[in-house]
């Protein structure tokens, strides 16, 4: 029998709303992840600029804090994200190492070029108990 209650088991998040990144940085922060202790981030991304069979890259980088402010500690750091021209983009996965994490989330993409234009949109993923497990 399927859950009645999905949304105590699983939760979809807007993490990362449509938007283009250059030599810039993107943040997203105060994501609250409300103690779900796994996490699946999905980012599309689009390099609509590079030359054909040229790349450009991403860094991904992700922090946690107890609190929404500016106190984030680093929880995944330097994922790198190699973006090139396809029509409909392409998805990069990565699982979030919840368990232990402080209560609010913090995404951060940054471009390495500045004559490059990166498209990118995400979702966040969380799940596992509602209850954070015994350390």
């Amino acid at each position: 029998m399927f859950p009645l209650h999905l949304d105590a088991y699983i939760k979809n998040v807007i993490a990362i709303e449509p938007d283009s990144i250059d030599a810039d940085k993107l943040e997203v922060e105060g994501i609250d992840r409300q103690d779900f202790y796994s996490g699946e981030l999905s980012i599309l991304v689009n390099a609509e600029s590079v030359d054909d069979g040229d790349t450009s890259d991403l860094t991904l980088s992700v922090s946690h804090s107890e609190e929404d402010d500016d106190n984030f500690e680093e929880l995944v750091s330097d994922e790198t994200i190699v973006a090139d021209e396809r029509e409909d983009g392409e998805i990069h996965t990565f699982t979030l190492p919840l368990k232990k994490a402080k209560r609010y989330l913090k995404i951060e993409l940054e471009g390495e070029d500045a004559n490059d234009t990166i498209y990118v949109a995400g979702a966040l993923t969380l799940g596992g108990a509602v209850d954070k497990p015994a350390e």
